[in-house]
Parts: structure tokens; C-alpha cells; sequence
């Protein structure tokens, strides 16, 4: 092969130009790519269109196969693709998506890159060039590589878009950048950026007065949002670092420290339950103080709720998927029916046994004394339901 020396900035460009162009009245009939038709530069050549496969279709035809099975067959992919539309770019999560490697799903910039698609296209580059142009990215605030300030990379997309009057204008403009991603409580980049939306949640900063301002409606906000993110892992917190980061400060940490009150719930609602951990003394350290990982999770809420920003034990069990309420008065109920019970069998035995129930009460009554002042709040429960439903309501409480 000789050296590369030609105006063409890419091998897809110099097909590009040598494709048919449209004939006008009269002009004779072209019947290959490469012979002379005498056609002048300004005349528009034909482009055919981009075609998607057919559902249930088993014919071997483009119409069928679509276009790129299609070209991928011929002898030159590139000279096919470059007589055909631009297919549209993709950004990453916009679509539905069964599997996970499809364009649809992991975008295509992302797709592009993978050996599926550089065994069709030839390369990363040739297949980004069959693409429409990508949408501009949305951008945060940043005074990296920050050269105007008036800069949509300088001032964030929401700011530069806000400085159209006209709602409409303002939608249009949000409607041409890639949507963000739909940002859960104390999102990556909160620590570094400090924007509503990052650190409070698309959820709540989208129902802002500064949204709504911006965006004329929630609705209307949240459909340029990316979808609603799977449950995020829980992290534990990191040893060396100390950063503001939850990877390194840990879910529990940023969630019961570093959110508005009000967000609390919402921002462990966005991540995996933690788990229930054993007490490990190995993990337990002189140098540092004693967590969950060293205590295990019981003592841990037992004993350190407060010490991890909880209210109450109940509340650290809680989010762990023990409900200790709900336990308690499943407890409760269980003890309280035995108790009943056997307070009934034991008030039968003794009436048996003293030919009357007159005869009996006193001597149950004694029983259920001895039980009340055992202080046992359960079993104190459980006689005083017994007083109340054996013993006349006037008798002793």
C-alpha cells in the first residue's frame, strides 16, 4: 500500500463522494458508482433511506433485515451506509431496552465502541460518522477550562437556557442538549457542585419555585429528565479517605447528616436496605471508635442509634427490615392469647375444685396478683385484661 495521501479526511468521506448523484431531464443513465457521468459538483445525489428491521419478517432483503444487517453483508459495508440517512444518535438510557448491549440501551457513543459495531462499520469513527451529530451534553457549573462566563460550559445549562424570556424558547432549548440523568438524594457531584438538583433529588428540585419558574410545570421538568435510576447499592463508610463523597462518608452518614430532615427517608429510600450484620471483633480497632462492622448491627442499634444520627433503636432496626413495632405487637398479641388462656383454664380448674366460681375468685385473684407485681409489662397486661374480664367490674383492679 502506498502512503496515505489524500484530501479526505476519513475512508467514509471519499465514498461519500463518489456516490450516484441525482440525474436531471435528459441526463443519460448512470450504470455504475464509477463511471463517468459527467455531473456537476452542484447536483444532489440520491440518498436512500435508513430502514429498521421488520418484526417477523424472514426475508433477506433490507426491507426485512434492515439496514444495517443489511450492509454489513455487502462486499462494501462503508459504500452502503454512505448512500443511505444518517442514522440518529442515541443518548444512553433515552429508550426501553431488553438487552442491555443494544444502541438503544447503552447509547451510541457507548455502542459505537464496541467490537459489534467496529465488525460492521470497520471502526468507532466510521460508525459515529453514519450517526447524526450527538446532542451538546447538559452541563453543571464549572470554572474548569472556563473561558467565558457567559458560557453554557461555564454557567450550566439551566442558567444558560434561563436567560430566554419565552417559556417556549427556554423548553426548546432544554429539548436540543442530552437529558441528565434523573439524579436521586445526595447525587455524585453534590459535594462538588452544591445544586438543588444533585443534592436534593430531580423529585424535589423539579417541585421548587425555581424550577417551576424555569420549566413552567413539573411535569414538564421531570420529561427532560433521564428515567428514574434502579435502587443505588448502600456504601459503607470508607477507611483513609475524607472527602464529602458517600462512597467515602457511607449511605448512613450522608443520609442522616448531610440531607434536610425532610429528605431523610427519601434519600434511604433511593438505596438497597443495609444489612444485618454479626459482631466481628476482628474489625474492632483501639484507634478508632467502635461501628456497625465491629459491634454488629443489634448493638450497633441498641446502643449507638444516636451515635449514627438516629432517633430512636427502632428507627435504625427499622431500615434494616426489622420492624420492631410491628414485632412487639405481633409479640404482644401472641403472649397476651396465651396468657388469656391460660388465666381461663387455671379460673375453671380452681372453680372444679371449690364447687363455685364465688369460691374459686378469691384464690384467682391472688394468682393474678402475684403475676401483676412480677412487673413484667407483658404479663401485667395480660392479668389486668383478666381482672376485668373474670373478676365482677366491681371488684378489685
Amino acid at each position: 500500500m502506498g502512503r496515505w495521501d489524500s484530501p479526505y479526511t476519513s475512508p467514509a468521506a471519499c465514498f461519500r463522494d463518489r456516490q450516484p448523484k441525482a440525474r436531471t431531464a435528459g441526463e443519460k443513465k448512470c450504470d455504475s458508482p464509477t463511471e463517468d457521468c459527467d455531473e456537476t459538483p452542484d447536483q444532489k445525489r440520491t440518498v436512500l433511506p435508513r430502514r429498521a428491521p421488520a418484526a417477523g419478517c424472514q426475508d433477506v432483503k433490507e426491507e426485512c433485515v434492515g439496514t444495517e444487517v443489511s450492509c454489513a453483508r455487502r462486499q462494501d459495508p462503508e459504500l452502503c451506509f454512505a448512500a443511505r440517512e444518517k442514522a440518529p444518535w442515541i443518548a444512553a438510557g433515552s429508550h426501553d431496552c431488553l438487552d442491555a448491549t443494544e444502541e438503544k440501551c447503552v447509547g451510541t457513543d457507548e455502542w459505537c465502541k464496541t467490537d459489534q459495531a467496529k465488525s460492521i462499520y470497520g471502526s468507532s469513527e466510521s460508525c459515529l460518522s453514519f450517526r447524526e451529530p450527538g446532542a451538546p451534553s447538559w452541563r453543571q457549573r464549572s470554572l474548569e477550562n472556563c473561558q467565558e462566563k457567559d458560557a453554557e460550559d461555564c454557567e450550566a445549562t439551566e442558567e444558560y437556557c434561563g436567560r430566554f424570556t419565552g417559556l417556549k424558547e427556554r423548553l426548546r432549548c432544554f429539548a436540543t442538549r442530552q437529558r441528565p440523568p434523573f439524579s436521586v438524594i445526595y447525587s455524585p457531584g453534590c459535594d462538588e457542585y452544591q445544586t438543588s438538583e444533585l443534592c436534593n433529588g430531580t423529585a424535589n428540585w423539579c417541585r421548587e419555585t425555581t424550577a417551576l419558574s424555569l420549566y413552567g410545570s413539573e411535569t414538564d421538568c421531570l420529561e427532560l429528565r433521564g428515567k428514574v435510576p434502579e435502587r443505588r447499592k448502600w456504601q459503607p463508610k470508607a477507611a483513609n479517605c475524607s472527602d464529602a463523597s458517600e462512597s467515602c462518608l457511607g449511605t448512613e452518614k450522608v443520609c442522616n447528616s448531610l440531607v434536610h430532615d425532610h429528605l431523610r427517608d427519601d434519600c434511604f429510600a433511593a438505596r438497597e436496605r443495609p444489612p444485618f450484620l454479626p459482631a466481628t471483633p476482628a474489625l474492632c480497632l483501639k484507634e478508632k471508635p467502635a461501628d456497625e462492622g465491629c459491634l454488629g448491627t443489634y448493638a450497633w442499634c441498641m446502643h449507638q442509634f444516636r451515635q449514627a444520627n438516629y432517633a430512636t433503636a427502632k428507627q435504625c432496626f427499622s431500615l434494616r427490615g426489622l420492624d420492631i413495632a410491628e414485632f412487639e405487637k405481633q409479640l404482644e398479641d401472641g403472649l397476651v392469647t396465651s396468657l388469656d388462656t391460660a388465666f381461663a383454664t387455671l379460673l375453671i380448674n380452681m372453680t372444679l375444685a371449690r364447687s363455685s366460681l364465688e369460691a374459686a375468685k378469691p384464690f384467682f385473684i391472688d394468682r393474678l396478683r402475684l403475676v401483676r407485681e412480677y412487673r413484667w409489662d407483658l404479663a401485667v397486661f395480660a392479668s389486668r385484661k383478666a381482672f376485668g374480664r373474670y373478676i365482677a367490674p366491681d371488684g378489685e383492679r
